[in-house]
């Protein structure tokens, strides 16, 4: 019997991560569902330091985070320091901590459209890498494309 959903790959990992089919790898991803690291090393290398501050047991629940992150966070600007380069990145507020600090999730993209990292990061960390500042808690809200990106 044919099982009309059979083609749905929820995770986007049909291509495998780090193919040359797979659109998160090779250019600039056209959705959340296949925005990816630039190669398989760079994932579990990043998920490897970082999985466990999301409790991920696998690195594709850790990408899948990253990618729910892109999808319903905000979007914004940040400069990032060791290459001279204003970048784009997703933010999403996730909890307090039991001090009552904000804890957000970051997802930062380097200029190919490609996952450079998944973590979270203080509330203070976050405004202070978009504004300088870690006492100006503005979130400028950048234009999402065509795609959502």
């Amino acid at each position: 019997m044919h099982n009309p959903v059979g083609w749905v790959d929820p995770y986007g990992l049909a291509g495998g991560v780090g193919n040359k089919g797979d659109a998160g790898v090779i250019g600039k991803p056209n959705s959340f569902d296949n925005a990816n690291f630039p190669d398989q090393q760079r994932l579990t290398q990043h998920f490897e330091k970082h999985g466990h501050e999301f409790r991920a047991t696998s690195e594709a629940e850790y990408l899948q985070i990253g990618r729910d992150v892109m999808k319903n966070g905000h979007k914004v600007e940040y400069y990032y320091k060791p290459l001279d380069q204003h970048r784009t990145g997703y933010v999403m507020y996730m909890r307090n901590t039991k001090k009552g600090d904000a804890q957000m999730a970051f997802v930062g993209v380097n200029p190919q459209g490609q996952i450079a990292t998944i973590h979270t990061k203080s509330g203070k960390d976050i405004w202070k890498l978009l504004n300088g500042d870690k006492d100006n808690k503005t979130i400028r809200l950048v234009p999402r494309d065509i795609n959502g990106l």
